[in-house]
């Protein structure tokens, strides 16, 4: 095994494993029922990490990419402060990670929201209910940025699946 493969798959292995978190959703049938009625998110990018640093990409621009493709699937966006306003408080969490010296980055994309455990009526704020991530080269700003926008689509195809257009 060459050296440069060896790195790569402990890259990879390193950002599944580092992405990973106690409360866990993936993009299934009940994390999908968990979008049902949702019509309106906050939207808020990580920082990143100095791995993930890319000339010309930046969180803003990040963000005005999630933030265009939510809306134009009908979706309203709202900032962080009008978001905890919203019944469950919604909110759609973008992270970009990577490794210094292997040209892998990992994209996660995480719904927030609050839920009620049904045993004691306890309000659990922010738990993730849906999610999902990709690892992918990082050639440039532009792959990362349609890494995104293609978890996003996974995002957006999730909640189309229990938001029907009318």
């Amino acid at each position: 095994m060459t050296k440069r493969l060896a790195t790569t798959i402990l890259a990879a292995m390193i950002l599944v494993a580092g992405g990973t978190s106690l409360v866990r959703a993936q993009d299934n049938e009940n994390a999908r029922i968990t979008l049902k009625g949702i019509t309106a998110v906050g939207v808020q990018i990580a920082p990143l990490p100095d791995a993930a640093r890319i000339p010309g990409l930046t969180r803003e621009i990040i963000q005005a990419d999630v933030e265009l493709k939510v809306r134009a699937a009908g979706i309203r966006i709202v900032t962080m402060e009008e978001s905890h306003k919203l019944l469950g408080d919604p909110n759609l969490l973008v992270s970009v990670s990577g490794l210094e010296d292997a040209q892998l980055a990992h994209i996660k994309v995480e719904l927030h929201q609050n839920a009620v455990l049904q045993r004691n009526k306890q309000l659990l704020p922010g738990v993730v209910t849906w999610s999902e991530g990709i690892t992918g080269e990082k050639q440039s700003s532009q792959d990362i940025r349609d890494m995104v926008e293609d978890m996003i689509d996974v995002f957006l195809n999730a909640w189309l699946s229990v938001n029907p257009k009318k």
